[in-house]
């Protein structure tokens, strides 16, 4: 009788073992992710943090070693956003020819304080939200942006040479290849195809990408393109990237659940090999709210490891813009202090969670 009981059980432990609730299937919770920051750019010198008078080594300093405390593997950084061409020596024209005297030199410093602290370094080249008309209007300046983007007149072909390679050459000969994990060719590509910058929307935009991704597999460094926001999940299940010319897939979102749509798809091409950055997440809600920044941050990064995504990286480390209530809602410092929710950036992955 006893022994016949004991059988009993062990039946109904293995059929219930056989049929667990779907739920207890999903991605162990021990499966890692890389974590890190968007630095971006510093203080408020969007599009000009590499020129003279506006680059601070003390500010990479401490920025760095934030990234660094909060057990951070990677950092993105911006390096020809905006459409000013503020980084850029000018002919008598006023079309760039050149990088500013100081702008390698500068990179390379950020660089090596990365190498010093253990950091790798994402380098976004590009911002597809630069080029709205009326920031851009039909002019000089958008003509020159259309042919580099368009590789007009082999412009595109020119820029490479003239611009990106000199900076890539320097990183080499530096020893500092290894600290860049990745270079995103342009950030939020499908704004940039919203706003008209390429000539025969994705198709050009597919062509940008295959033409300059020549550049840095030659040079073995990981590179892909991101697209945001709501709704931009549907540009990487529909196809319009040229994945057959990127190494990586990157989304940015922003919502007050944390939540990733499509979950499921994610999980399938990554188990067949697609890699998949949550390149940028925050909250959408435009209230300063520690609370609802830590519950963002917390469900976004549980959900990028459920989802099959490789890394995710935080917007932003430090966001000090004007009329935020001093500091804006994204930033994870805040008065001099961090966060609730850089602990929970800190903590992820480091405990039971």
């Amino acid at each position: 009788m006893q022994w016949s009981a004991l059988f009993i059980a062990f039946m109904i432990y293995a059929w219930s073992a056989a049929h667990s609730p779907q739920s207890t299937l999903r991605s162990p919770a021990s499966t890692k992710i890389l974590k890190g920051f968007n630095i971006a750019w510093w203080d408020t010198h969007y599009g000009h943090q590499w020129n003279e008078g506006s680059f601070s080594p003390r500010k990479v300093r401490e920025l760095l070693d934030l990234a660094k405390n909060s057990n951070s593997d990677l950092v993105r950084i911006w390096l020809f956003e905006d459409s000013g061409m503020l980084q850029f020596e000018k002919d008598e024209t006023g079309m760039p020819v050149a990088l500013r005297e100081e702008y390698i030199p500068n990179v390379l410093y950020f660089l090596k304080e990365c190498k010093k602290r253990g950091l790798k370094a994402n380098l976004t080249l590009f911002d597809g939200n630069a080029y709205p008309h009326e920031r851009l209007p039909e002019s000089q300046q958008r003509g020159w942006w259309w042919n580099v983007l368009n590789n007009k007149y082999a412009m595109g072909t020119w820029f490479l040479k003239a611009i990106v390679n000199p900076l890539f050459d320097a990183i080499d000969e530096e020893g500092l290849k290894e600290v860049v994990a990745q270079v995103e060719i342009m950030n939020e590509i499908d704004a940039a195809v919203k706003y008209d910058i390429f000539a025969n929307d994705w198709i050009s935009a597919q062509a940008f990408v295959c033409q300059w991704h020549n550049v840095f597999k030659d040079r073995k460094i990981q590179y892909g393109v991101s697209v945001g926001h709501a709704g931009a999940y549907k540009h990487l299940q529909n196809g319009d990237l040229p994945t057959y010319c990127s190494d990586y897939q990157d989304l940015h979102l922003y919502n007050d659940t944390g939540e990733i749509p499509g979950c499921d798809w994610f999980k399938k091409a990554a188990a067949n090999g697609a890699i998949f950055q949550l390149g940028e997440y925050g909250q959408k809600n435009p209230r300063f709210d520690d609370d609802l920044q830590t519950k963002v941050t917390f469900s976004f990064l549980n959900n990028a490891r459920e989802c099959g995504f490789q890394s995710a990286l935080a917007w932003r480390l430090e966001d000090v813009r004007p009329g935020h209530n001093r500091e804006a809602r994204h930033s994870y410092t805040a008065f001099g202090e961090t966060r609730p929710a850089y602990d929970t950036i800190k903590q992820f992955q480091a405990g039971s969670n």
